[in-house]
């Protein structure tokens, strides 16, 4: 009984000694392609991303094109074409990421995707000019995502209420956030959704929300939060669920210094 007591107060002490486990997850904005040899909305940035501990998921845009393809891109506008206003095929075909790579579609992304145990992915439907296009949108990629079997594993986010209510009606499972703050957690969570997801300034303009949304049993993200002495705040002493960022190294370094690990990537969205 005394050897029994005895390594227990070891292992109790070596303990007190590890990297305490963060609550906050590390998002990858537009995947890792903030590196040499990588592009925004690309494979590679994806692979970038699932590569290095500690990355728990990736933020990627999806756009619509005339011809009604799901495709990766932050902007409206790539290669110099409207993306609304031109096939897939052109873009296809004319169109070259600075990393080599062409565009690729939700589809061919999911497909890589899938293979790549864990890692979380946080899609970001992008605003389309009419609400017939936001609600084909809303509803392909759902289709593309249980093709899949990734419902689990993939969350919502869009600055377009109309699409975010379209994703409560046909997926109320998956974890929906709006990114535009003009409406409370409250307002968010009557109309149907999990979580909210801000930019990281309208935290400290309505630091109330914070609470509210907690309050409420919602997830909290913030966004884009690049600065090393800006991170912190939302690590500690908020602990928010999502911190998406351009500085993954960076990230991973305040992580360090306050002695803890960012949320594993084996742990569910919520």
């Amino acid at each position: 009984m005394k050897h029994l007591k005895t390594s227990l107060l070891i292992i109790a002490l070596l303990l007190l000694h590890l990297p305490s486990q963060a609550q906050t997850a590390i998002i990858s904005h537009r995947g890792y392609w903030n590196t040499r040899g990588s592009a925004q909305n690309s494979l590679k940035a994806l692979h970038n991303a699932y590569k290095v501990r500690g990355i728990y998921g990736v933020e990627i845009d999806v756009q619509l094109t005339k011809d009604s393809v799901l495709i990766l891109s932050h902007d409206p506008d790539i290669g110099g074409y409207r993306i609304d206003k031109t096939n897939w095929e052109v873009l296809k075909n004319n169109v070259t990421l600075r990393s080599g790579e062409r565009i690729s579609t939700l589809d061919e992304f999911l497909a890589e995707f899938k293979d790549l145990p864990h890692l979380k992915m946080f899609l970001e439907l992008k605003s389309q000019e009419n609400s017939i296009a936001e609600s084909y949108i809303a509803e392909k990629s759902i289709e593309l995502i249980q093709k899949y079997d990734l419902t689990e594993r993939i969350a919502f986010i869009s600055f377009s209420l109309h699409i975010c209510k379209e994703l409560v009606k046909t997926s109320p499972e998956s974890l929906i956030m709006h990114l535009r703050a003009d409406l409370s957690p409250q307002e968010l969570y009557d109309i149907g959704l999990r979580g909210v997801n801000y930019n990281y300034s309208v935290f400290w303009q309505h630091p109330e929300w914070y609470d509210q949304a907690r309050e409420l049993g919602m997830s909290v993200g913030a966004w884009t939060v690049n600065e090393p002495a800006t991170m912190q705040y939302f690590i500690l002493p908020r602990g928010f669920d999502f911190m998406t960022t351009d500085n993954i190294e960076p990230a991973l370094d305040v992580f360090d210094l306050l002695d803890m690990r960012p949320r594993e990537i084996d742990a569910p969205i919520r």
